[in-house]
């Protein structure tokens, strides 16, 4: 447990999302308060390209808030972190799949919503 928390505490999880076979997305907010907003000042933008069984390829991503940037060592040990913290990332726990990672904003950045 002390291990799981200390390793969340370089990124701030907001959005994560499924995208569907229709076109649609599937996704789950996490509300986080004012306070913890103010440690990070990057958004980053994860994306998570893999193949099923089947063959055919797929999307799903994360939103997060955190110190490190886009092409950093540290981003790249996030976006591994995360497939232990989201459920929706979680089946793609020991699969290849190939990780786009974008800066969405920095500094004083108006604050991501769903608009």
């Amino acid at each position: 447990l002390a291990l799981r928390i200390s390793s969340m505490l370089d990124f701030l999880p907001l959005y994560d999302a499924d995208c569907l076979e229709n076109g649609n997305i599937e996704f789950d907010t996490y509300n986080q308060p004012d306070w913890k907003h103010n440690l990070y000042n990057h958004y980053l933008a994860l994306v998570y390209r893999y193949t099923d069984e089947a063959g055919q390829s797929h999307d799903c991503g994360t939103i997060i808030k955190t110190r490190s940037q886009s092409g950093s060592k540290e981003a790249e040990a996030i976006s591994r972190r995360l497939l232990n913290f989201s459920p929706r990332l979680k089946k793609l726990e020991g699969k290849p799949c190939k990780v786009f990672v974008r800066t969405l904003g920095t500094g004083k950045a108006a604050r991501l919503t769903q608009d």
